[in-house]
């Protein structure tokens, strides 16, 4: 078929051109191309089908790359992710692959092993991303692969980051700024825990928390403050500062249900709070007892007994308090508050230190309130962790601020030891028990354990004998409002008439000896006062050589400017100084370079008791109530009774006083105190607190409002050891009555036993966690109970375990003794060493043998060789002189019941210095027993000839052979001592049985020997 032709250009065959060039560009529109199609013959399938361009637009060009891939891409690899913020992840890749069509990312939220799914798709040549809108400080994990059209490559990775936290911000008040958060009923709590991280920044703006309570106190976290009493405008809650200590405080108003409503009981803390220094703060209330912290660690506790007011209407508040109408603000605090958080239940120590140093972002039990003023910007603080209560912000002075440490670092205390034996009331103890217990410390370490122990031999008890208490008398001395020295003087008169029937053994007064202090010079009241106590120490009236013990301690009214502590008491320490008392034997000392601050230390029914008087100071210096510390250290065995003017208010219980309450939190610690009187507040008041199973009363009392400024009414109380009760009274010998209500006629428990104190045992140091501590306790008596117990400290805290109690075996008998060596016809050596050997017993055990020597036989005069040994059974002697062949020996057995027994030798033995026959006569032919037996090394061997003889000692073994030769030859008359070194004819001896043979006139004479080398 012939070639059809479309265009007269040939087009030639493309093969025909380089490769470079193989392509061909055309101009638009496009060029008709002639082409001849060639039909194929039946004999070649095979033909050229050539054409031609046509026109003159084209040029030639570089073809098509030709490069189409069917395989899919190589992975991509060094896959890393990095978060450089709370929200956002950075991802990087290296790209080693030609052919992908793009990069798959996959996320997982469950962790590296987690489920992944895509999370985005990336073009071809990429080597990053930006994973953004992330949640703050959690893990997120990725894995990248290529694409193309002909597949996936393998993952690479996983690769992780966690994003970090999200700013941590804090609110910064200054000036009249604060939160109000209004009265939400959640916050309406009978039970609560208040925390806060808050750091003083200035000085503030005081408000007093109502009555009975903290008259400066600067606001933290808020719920009320002071309005008006005995209603539901009494406060809830209050946290803040004590401005006049510079100390953490608390306060609440007491609520419906309570003694007195609408009474605050106020706790205040021991730790000075410096300016710029973060700190955690809390306060819990568990319905009767406070429990106040700084750090995590406990600062107070109180015991207030009663309600809080729990449907306070007045609002919830940061940095102020706020009145019921919800705008009068009261207080500022000047400083940063963070992370604070209100709880409806009094969390413990442990609770409070878990989560102090952590902010809380899930709901917990418990939680009603968490604001983590973490906002950062505008006027919004928002509740969060599943809380709902939000305020504002009023006042413009605060800025957000980078927020708290959460850095705190606690200290636990050891566990408190636990008992390992003796049994608790185990009977038929030893007299040299050993006491063990486990020790553990949450902190790992070491730790020191000591042990207390004493007897329960209590005595019959003493006599009844009795403390005066004398309030306020500046209306006396002062001859004020009625009061005349009159009647301070029959008070005195009285104490000293009726000293010996009521066995009055000390006189404390309260406080307030005068009105007037210095008086601008004038010093009348004070010779008044002088006059009064000359009664009471007056040997002539009193009939002691020193008088009835008694101290005057300084009140408001006694220091010039009043109240003043850091004022002047000039005829307080002329009157009543250091002079008038030194030299007494009662008198123990003074703090500083005056008597404002003094201890007195007196006895009375076989009871010692020490008093510590503290001058009035609404700011108790540290340095005194150290100096009080360190007496009831010193003092720890003696009973210790506290005065100072202002300790508390009125009531049952009544509120500590600011100066009360540091005394107590100093001293509380020690477990001789047990009392502590004041006066100053008119009225009466008493209230108990416990810390560690010590119990402390506190007693108030003072008349001075009531009729001719007092009217003569004294504290009389009586202590009675045979009930252990300390019973008050109330009597006035200027009336000659008492008085009988419930305030004023009342008892108080307190053992007064004769029980002795506990005395240490002994002290184990380095004590590993976790592990046994052991102690003997020796000399004990039979049949006698016995109290135990233990600490464990770690350096910062020493915790005390339980007392533990047993009872010792009753005695059987006195010991056995008895001689087992020498105890008869042995020989030893002058300068030799010697074995002493005794057998001694007892039921109960031997506590000591002692061993004597007598060298005139057994009725003559015996020497100490030893005394007080342990029970070991022997005793290496080297033998003194003179020689003897008369000696005895002597052991005497002690058993802790002091019991004895002893034993002698059951004939003599010799001592012999080596020289043959000095003073002594031979009657007969003799060989001594080997000395010592068992031999070791070598032993000495004695015998005896009346006269000169041939002599022959050998030494045999079991066998009948001779092992060694000792003596072979003429010896003179006497006695003669010969020493084997343990050698013989074929060197060193072995151990084993051995026979001395002794031949000499025709007899033979045998001694076993055991030899030990």
């Amino acid at each position: 078929m012939p070639r059809k032709k479309f265009m007269s250009t040939v087009l030639p065959s493309l093969s025909d051109v380089p490769l470079v060039t193989r392509g061909i560009a055309f101009a638009t529109p496009p060029v008709p191309v002639e082409t001849v199609v060639p039909v194929p013959s039946r004999r070649n399938q095979h033909s050229t089908v050539n054409g031609s361009v046509l026109g003159s637009s084209y040029a030639w060009v570089t073809g098509s790359p030709f490069n189409i891939s069917t395989t899919p891409p190589a992975a991509p690899i060094e896959f890393g992710a990095d978060a450089p913020s709370n929200s956002q992840v950075n991802l990087s890749w290296s790209d080693v692959s030609s052919n992908e069509s793009g990069f798959e990312i996959e996320r997982s939220t469950s962790g590296i092993g987690g489920s992944y799914s895509l999370l985005t798709t990336r073009p071809a040549n990429s080597t990053s991303y930006s994973d953004a809108g992330l949640a703050s400080s959690t893990e997120y994990c990725y894995r990248i692969r290529a694409v193309n059209g002909w597949g996936a490559s393998s993952y690479d990775g996983p690769a992780c980051a966690t994003t970090t936290a999200a700013p941590a911000f804090a609110l910064d008040f200054a000036g009249a700024t604060y939160v109000s958060f209004g009265d939400p009923a959640v916050l309406d709590l009978a039970t609560f825990t208040v925390e806060c991280w808050f750091r003083r920044d200035g000085t503030g703006t005081t408000v007093s928390t109502g009555t009975g309570g903290v008259a400066n106190a600067i606001p933290l976290v808020t719920k009320g403050t002071s309005e008006s009493d005995g209603s539901t405008v009494d406060m809830n809650f209050f946290l803040g500062i004590d401005d006049a200590t510079d100390r953490l405080m608390a306060d609440m108003e007491e609520g419906a249900g309570g003694s007195t409503p609408g009474l605050n009981h106020p706790v205040i803390g021991t730790t000075t709070i410096a300016n710029g220094t973060w700190h955690h703060a809390g306060v819990t209330y568990n319905g009767t007892t406070w429990g106040l912290y700084l750090d995590g660690n406990l600062e107070a506790t109180a015991s207030p007994g009663q309600p809080v007011q729990s449907q306070s209407i007045q609002p919830a508040a940061l940095a102020t308090s706020i009145r019921s109408d919800g705008t009068t603000t009261q207080g500022f605090f000047d400083g940063v508050l963070d992370e604070v958080r209100i709880w409806n239940v009094a969390r413990s120590q442990a609770q409070i230190q878990g989560t102090a140093n952590a902010q809380i972002a899930a709901p917990q039990s418990g939680l009603v309130a968490r604001w983590a003023l973490d906002e950062g910007s505008g006027t919004a603080v928002n509740g969060s962790a599943g809380t709902t209560v939000n305020g504002t912000i009023g006042g413009s002075n605060y800025t957000w601020v980078t927020g708290a440490p959460f850095n705190l670092s606690f200290n636990m205390p050891p566990a408190a030891p636990t008992l390992n034996a003796p049994a608790h009331m185990a009977t038929g103890i030893g007299l040299s028990p050993t006491l063990s217990v486990g020790v553990a410390d949450p902190d790992g370490g070491f730790v020191t354990v000591t042990y207390y122990g004493r007897a329960l031999t209590a005595g019959p008890p003493g006599a009844d004998f009795t403390l005066i208490g004398q309030p306020d008398t500046q209306y006396y001395t002062g001859e004020l409002n009625g009061g005349t020295n009159a009647i301070l003087l029959s008070i005195n008169n009285w104490i000293v008439a009726n000293r010996a029937s009521r066995n009055i053994a000390y006189v404390a007064t309260l406080g307030d000896c005068v009105e007037h202090g210095d008086n601008g010079g004038n010093d009348i009241e004070w010779q008044r006062a002088d006059a009064g106590y000359d009664l009471i120490e007056n040997p002539g009236t009193t009939g002691l050589a020193e008088g009835i013990p008694y101290g005057i301690t300084v009140g408001n009214h006694d220091q010039s400017p009043n109240g003043d502590a850091d004022g002047t008491t000039n005829f307080y320490n002329q009157y009543f100084g250091v002079g008038r008392f030194q030299g007494r034997t009662y008198y123990g000392g003074h703090y500083g370079s005056n008597n404002d601050n003094w201890y007195d230390l007196f006895s009375a029914s076989g009871m010692d008791f020490i008093v510590i008087s503290f001058e009035y100071d609404t700011t108790p210096d540290q340095a005194i109530l150290d100096w009080g510390d360190q007496l009831l250290t010193t003092y720890s065995s003696r009973r210790a009774i506290v005065l100072s003017h202002y300790l508390c208010g009125t009531g049952n219980p009544a509120t500590f006083s600011t100066q009360g309450s540091a005394i107590y939190n100093a001293l509380r610690a020690h477990s001789n105190l047990f009392l502590m009187m004041a006066g100053h507040v008119p009225g009466e008041g008493r209230r108990q607190d416990t810390f560690n199973g010590n119990t402390v009363n506190t007693v108030m009392s003072d008349y001075q409002s009531r009729t001719n400024g007092g009217n003569g009414w004294t504290r009389i109380m009586t202590f009675s050891p045979a009930n252990n009760t300390i019973q008050v009274e109330t009597y006035s010998p200027w009336l000659s009555q008492f008085e009988n209500d419930a305030d004023s006629q009342f008892s108080l428990g307190y053992t007064m036993s004769n029980t002795p104190a506990f005395q240490v045992i002994g002290t184990n140091n380095g004590v590993a966690s976790g592990s046994n501590s052991q102690r003997p306790w020796t000399g004990l008596l039979p049949n006698t109970t016995y109290e135990w117990y233990v600490t464990a400290s770690d350096g910062q805290t020493t915790t005390t375990g339980p007392t533990w109690r047993f009872t010792t075996a009753a005695d059987g008998g006195p010991p056995t003794a008895q001689v087992v060596s020498p105890n008869g016809n042995e020989l030893i050596s002058i300068g030799a060493g010697a074995s002493l050997q005794w057998s001694a017993g007892d039921d109960l055990g031997v506590a000591s043998v002692d061993l004597f020597l007598s060298r005139t036989g057994s009725a003559g005069t015996y020497e100490t060789i030893a005394t007080g040994l342990a029970n070991t059974g022997s005793y290496a002697w080297t033998v003194t002189g003179p020689p003897t062949v008369n000696a005895y020996l002597k052991v005497v057995a002690h058993d802790y019941a002091t019991n004895t027994a002893q034993d002698l030798s059951d004939a003599s033995f010799r001592i012999t210095d080596g020289v043959v026959g000095v003073g002594e006569k031979v009657l007969e032919f003799a060989l001594d027993p080997v000395f010592p037996n068992p031999a070791p090394k070598g032993a000495r061997i004695g015998f005896a000839l009346p006269r000169a003889a041939q002599v022959r000692m050998s030494l045999l073994d079991v066998q009948g052979r001779e092992v060694a030769r000792l003596a072979d030859g003429p010896y003179p008359a006497g006695r003669h001592d010969l020493k084997w070194n343990g050698r013989g004819a074929g060197g060193a001896v072995s151990s084993g049985l051995y026979f001395v043979r002794l031949e000499v006139a025709g007899r033979t004479f045998i001694r076993r020997m055991a030899f030990v080398n």
